[in-house]
């Protein structure tokens, strides 16, 4: 298989190398979408990797992930694209078993084992990590592809044997529960559901909110809460 490695990346200098070091000469083509650094990251990237190091910060305004990702994917030339995180590792050998892989024409994107290494322990998962170039981020939270070959009704697999290690940044965590809970309070807020795919979709995001942070919920006034679930629910039961 033809694949192009795609990341998206702000203030990674603690990690980019351990990402990067071990797989970049694997690809031909690498794209890197900086989204606003202020630390290294840049330099680091440009002094070890031959990569394209795009700046997506270019219009002064926040960046939306989603739209950054799919910018990034629109760069890309070859036909599959792997996209992982800073703080994802997958070995050189899993990344050269995908390689060696045929390129099956009915299938559109690949699910790997996805393993997160916190304090606690370690959580195993899946995610879509390879996929077709032409698909394209969704996502009221996690942005994902798979959202994308659900709607076309296209074909993904699981991919045996390979792993994508995550290394969460404990620095971050509190970033990202002020997140969970602003993204909550915005979506009980918002007025705008009206038809079975919305509610799909932020239904998916309200459970991650919870799961990600509980604390959310007992910010929330519950009479608000029940008659909003109520609705997300029946939308999705449609």
């Amino acid at each position: 298989m033809n694949i192009a490695l795609c990341l998206i990346v702000k203030n990674e200098e603690d990690r980019i190398i351990a990402c990067l070091n071990d797989i970049f000469q694997k690809f031909s083509e690498i794209i890197v979408v900086d989204t606003g650094s202020t630390d290294n990251t840049r330099n680091i990237i440009r002094d070890n990797f031959p990569v394209r190091l795009i700046d997506y910060n270019f219009s002064g305004r926040k960046v939306i992930k989603n739209e950054a990702l799919n910018y990034a994917f629109t760069q890309v030339k070859l036909p599959w694209i792997l996209r992982i995180d800073a703080d994802e590792i997958i070995s050189a050998d899993d990344v050269q078993k995908l390689l060696d892989m045929p390129d099956v024409p009915d299938c559109h994107g690949y699910f790997f084992a996805w393993h997160t290494h916190k304090r606690s322990g370690v959580i195993h998962d899946y995610k879509l990590f390879l996929f077709r170039q032409g698909l394209r981020a969704r996502g009221k939270l996690h942005e994902n592809i798979q959202l994308d070959i659900r709607q076309h009704s296209l074909q993904a697999r699981w991919c045996e044997h390979i792993i994508v290690h995550h290394y969460p940044s404990r620095a971050k965590e509190a970033m990202k529960k002020n997140f969970y809970t602003k993204s909550l309070h915005e979506l009980i807020g918002n007025e705008k559901i009206k038809n079975k795919k919305n509610g799909t979709e932020i239904t998916g995001f309200l459970a991650t909110c919870i799961s990600k942070n509980r604390n959310s919920i007992r910010l929330l006034n519950i009479s608000q809460l029940r008659p909003r679930l109520s609705q997300l629910f029946s939308l999705w039961n449609a």
